[in-house]
């Protein structure tokens, strides 16, 4: 009798150690789904020093196809003043008035991408007294 409990015993564990090993590859296969919405990622700002009015372009991954497709954002939280050119790579924007130094991100249906920064130069700002002067840097 005790031959026969272990050889159903080793059976049974012969036929977990298969159906885990078969099932693992599955698993792993349904985790490893790619993102039905990937979050744009910005690799450049050209030019890096811009004034409001300006047009910068910006390089980077999964920003979608058109301008349908999301907006840029400058700091203090203001859209691009106007969009000139939108593909998946590529976006080219002006600078909208009233834009500061700071963290652009590309905003899509979805997701926002981390900041880029991009110095804003102002055309006048405050000087140390509190006085305006002319072509000031944000």
């Amino acid at each position: 009798m005790q031959k026969g409990k272990t050889g159903r015993t080793i059976l049974v564990v012969v036929a977990l150690l298969t159906t885990f090993i078969l099932l693992k590859p599955a698993r792993a296969q349904d985790t490893s789904n790619p993102d039905p919405c990937p979050k744009p990622y910005i690799k450049l700002i050209k030019p890096k020093l811009a004034q409001p009015g300006q047009e910068i372009i910006i390089r980077g991954h999964r920003f979608g196809q058109d301008a349908e497709s999301g907006d840029v954002m400058f700091p203090p939280g203001l859209s691009a003043a106007r969009i000139i050119y939108w593909r998946n790579n590529r976006i080219r924007v002006e600078v909208p008035p009233g834009a500061q130094t700071g963290e652009v991100v590309v905003k899509t249906k979805c997701a926002t991408s981390r900041g880029s920064f991009l110095k804003v130069r102002n055309e006048t700002s405050k000087d140390e007294s509190g006085g305006k002067k002319k072509q000031g840097w944000e």
